[in-house]
């Protein structure tokens, strides 16, 4: 009986619509601007996310808070790669947590006038935030692989954005 309970909690909240739980534009400070919407539904529930930009302390808070993410894995050591932007960071995590999952991922965040942008190669897996969804983990991904990634897709992002 505590199971089935358990089952039907989980269901109302995958049923709950979580565009009515998000920050919206009134919530930041005076000039925020909403950009970049994104919304789907899987086998876990609906997911709504969107980005916000705005001025805090006389400089733009979103190139900080997406440095912020990437950052702080253990082992982690920063990446020397071509420049993209006016600022970047970029970042390799390479671990195992005690239960023995492992992690191997590179990172790079980018601003570009007004425009920041941020991408991440990582293998899939068990620490991954998406997990694997097409079939088995896949091989550890190493460095020089991963900075490959990077710098493809990020050549890819640059001529894309533009001036920003």
């Amino acid at each position: 009986m505590f199971v089935r309970r358990g089952i039907l909690l989980a269901l109302a909240l995958v049923t709950v619509n979580p565009k009515t739980l998000a920050l919206r534009v009134s919530d930041f400070p005076d000039g925020a601007k909403g950009s970049g919407v994104s919304r789907s539904l899987g086998p876990g529930g609906s997911v709504y996310s969107s980005s916000f930009n705005f001025k805090a302390g006389g400089s733009e808070a979103t190139y900080a808070s997406e440095v912020e993410q990437i950052s702080g894995f253990r082992g982690e050591k920063a990446l020397s790669l071509p420049r993209y932007g006016d600022r970047q960071t970029a970042n390799w995590a390479d671990y195992k947590n005690s239960d023995g999952a492992e992690r191997a991922r590179a990172a790079l965040v980018v601003l570009k006038n007004h425009v920041v942008w941020t991408l991440v190669v990582e293998r899939c897996g068990l620490l991954a935030p998406y997990g694997c969804s097409f079939g088995p983990t896949p091989p550890k991904i190493t460095r020089a692989q991963a900075v490959a990634e990077l710098e493809k897709y990020a050549a890819t992002l640059k001529v894309r954005v533009g001036g920003g």
